[in-house]
């Protein structure tokens, strides 16, 4: 019954590609953002990460404050717990250059890497409290939890061309994963993910520093990938996979493209900036990720 009312909400979605907006309050969303990262029972624990900011970098310099990695030391056991464990699977699905046919791997392989993922995130809090307030606002989404998810894969793993008209990247692939274009790397958001890089000498990831920082959970900071540059880039540190994915759904659907979804992680104010991207009559996410907006309380 369940792979039925999945392939029904497949059928539903595909028909209508626009994505109806959420409505709801700043307040509102703020509360739906604290209670996913309150509830997020798989985000680090104190002393399961340990980080070294090094120092200071300007966005428009090109100096090396910090011979360090940023991660000194990250606890296996939180890596391996599941969700992670399959978020970090879908990692070598990707090619790191734009313009290249995606998956690397066969579309089989990566098909079935992404349900486990999309499966093993299913059960978790943060994305139970969304899909609760979905239902809340009578939002489409919200209809059942494999329409849900449905339109997570829809909108964050179906394919489009960032370069060369092909189908080179998602919206997943962009904000998780990270790309090498034009000689710089765009996207790469999440600091598993980084974590991932930093530590396999073949990536040639080099930490430069920071440019604003927030207690250890949440920072900009510049570094070189191979041969590209990241002049800034802003990532949430210790939250778990199936928080970030649910709480950046939240925002774009909510308060994409001109608007700020304004948010707090452990009394830090966060701005999300999320786009669209509507490509051959079809809506995806363009890019979705935090940016540090005030003092913590």
């Amino acid at each position: 019954m369940r792979t039925i009312s999945f392939l029904i909400a497949s059928v539903a979605l595909a028909a209508s590609q626009s994505v109806p907006l959420l409505s709801a309050s700043n307040d509102e969303i703020l509360k739906v953002a604290d209670e996913m990262r309150n509830g997020d029972e798989n985000k680090a624990s104190k002393g399961q990460i340990i980080v070294d900011f090094g120092g200071h970098v300007n966005f428009n310099g090109k100096a090396d404050a910090s011979p360090n990695k940023l991660f000194t030391a990250v606890d296996s056991s939180l890596l391996s717990k599941p969700t992670f464990a399959a978020f970090i699977k879908l990692f070598n699905n990707y090619n790191s250059e734009a313009g290249i046919k995606e998956p690397k791997v066969s579309s089989t392989e990566d098909n079935a890497e992404t349900k486990v993922f999309l499966d093993a995130i299913e059960t978790t809090k943060p994305y139970q409290i969304l899909l609760k307030f979905l239902q809340a606002r009578n939002h489409p989404y919200g209809k059942s939890s494999a329409t849900l998810k449905e339109a997570i894969s829809r909108l964050w793993f179906d394919r489009y061309s960032r370069a060369r008209g092909v189908l080179d990247t998602s919206g997943f692939e962009h904000v998780f994963i990270g790309e090498l274009k034009n000689g710089e790397v765009s996207g790469l958001h999440n600091w598993v993910r980084i974590n991932d890089i930093e530590t396999d000498p073949k990536q040639n990831f080099d930490y430069k520093g920071f440019i604003v920082k927030r207690g250890t959970n949440l920072a900009t900071i510049q570094f070189s990938w191979g041969k590209e540059w990241k002049k800034g880039g802003s990532t949430l540190i210790g939250t778990s996979p199936e928080y970030d994915l649910s709480v950046l759904t939240l925002c774009f659907l909510a308060r994409r493209d001109n608007e700020i979804c304004r948010i707090k992680v452990d009394g830090c104010p966060v701005e999300v900036q999320s786009y669209e991207l509507k490509q051959n009559g079809k809506s995806f996410i363009g890019t979705a990720f935090p940016k540090i907006a005030g003092q913590c309380w």
